[in-house]
């Protein structure tokens, strides 16, 4: 057996003509991409209604007590996510430093998308009755949609806190042109006691790292053409890479640039193959990386 795989490769290598690959899936290559800081960002107060904290260092949420209720605002652009990708996570990251008097520790904090108008409220003219210091909420405090909403409970200790915000940020790559926008707020109404989380905003400057951050995982389509069996194809500089079974027992196939596929690792079943003029050996046609492991398999379907 061993002696007939050595003669069936040096028959390829020096006399065949054309083949068909089959292909049975392709590969995703997987990115990250990481806004920071926050595009804008800001808090809105109920206890100063018509005062903006836009420029402060801090942005915060107050829950708990009534009348002093305080919501966070703040938008991402992340329209340099490639064209075509496939969002696979994406999370809010606040850097928590501190508290007011009450530890808020366990309070359910959720993320949630703002609605229009609001939507198009401004880092420096927002505030807790008005979007733009102009026009008002339709609901003081913030408009926003429950919908897809993400949360969290706030931790015992200082440090990076993270919303799961995967079917917000799909959200908005498929309907707001790739531009995110986040209200946060203290599910806590009622207690009666004051809960302040405070984390750093966009204009902190000792420490830029620890400014507010919407981190994106995505995929994208890999290059390679997917070829199917019984087709016909002509290489021409289609992929870098492969790893999967090629199949050579159907169709033909036109070796056309020596650079167009570089196999490694892959089997190859083949019946009847021809290497084109000028192409004098498979390892050249084909660009096999020397030490790869090629293993040759003959299975013919019909006449050859």
């Amino acid at each position: 057996m061993k002696t007939k795989n050595k003669f069936i490769i040096t028959i390829l290598i020096f006399t065949l003509s054309s083949f068909i690959l089959l292909i049975e899936s392709k590969d995703i290559l997987a990115n990250t991409l990481t806004i920071q800081p926050s595009t804008n960002d800001n808090y809105i107060y109920q206890g100063a209604s018509n005062t903006n904290y836009g420029t402060s260092t801090a942005i915060l949420t107050v829950g708990g007590y009534d009348s002093l209720f305080a919501h966070s605002l703040l938008n991402f652009n992340f329209t340099s996510l490639p064209a075509g990708a496939t969002i696979t996570g994406a999370t809010l990251n606040l850097y928590y430093y501190a508290y007011v008097t009450n530890n808020p520790v366990g309070n359910t904090l959720w993320a949630y998308e703002i609605n229009t108008p609001g939507y198009f409220w401004t880092e420096t003219g927002s505030t807790w009755n008005k979007y733009d210091g102009t026009n008002a909420w339709l609901t003081a405090g913030g408009d926003y949609t429950t919908t897809n909403g993400a949360s969290l409970t706030v931790p015992g200790s200082y440090g990076w806190m993270s919303w799961n915000v995967l079917a917000l940020a799909q959200h908005f790559q498929s309907t707001h042109g790739n531009f995110a926008q986040f209200l946060i707020l203290d599910a806590d109404t009622t207690s009666g006691t004051y809960y302040q989380t405070t984390w750093y905003s966009n204009n902190y400057v000792d420490n830029t790292t620890l400014r507010p951050k919407l981190i994106i995982t995505y995929t994208l389509p890999d290059p390679c053409t997917v070829i199917s069996n019984n087709t016909n194809w002509n290489i021409n500089n289609t992929c870098s890479k492969l790893n999967e079974e090629i199949d050579l027992s159907y169709g033909n196939i036109t070796l056309q640039d020596r650079g167009s596929l570089n196999l490694t690792n892959v089997n190859i079943t083949f019946c009847g193959l021809y290497i084109q003029p000028g192409k004098p050996t498979i390892r050249n046609a084909l660009k096999i990386s020397p030490g790869s492991k090629v293993n040759f398999f003959r299975k013919c379907y019909g006449p050859t």
